[in-house]
């Protein structure tokens, strides 16, 4: 393991090409994390599924609508 080296707040596993842009996360109030990208990408897609039913698209009103 390389001194320098970050894991990932959430699964452990080390984050390879470490950069603060991507895998920095100030989440406010001082909570900062280091996250991987496939957690960041997990977070995402679960976000997007939040949104989705959250805000539907008018096809998505019209298929859950039908009685």
């Amino acid at each position: 393991m390389i001194m320098n080296e970050k894991n990932c707040a959430l699964c452990g596993a080390a984050i390879r090409n470490y950069d603060a842009f991507l895998h920095h996360f100030n989440l406010g109030e001082g909570l900062e994390k280091d996250i991987c990208s496939r957690c960041s990408d997990r977070i995402l897609k679960h976000q997007q599924e939040i949104f989705a039913k959250l805000f539907p698209t008018r096809a998505a009103k019209k298929r859950y609508d039908r009685k």
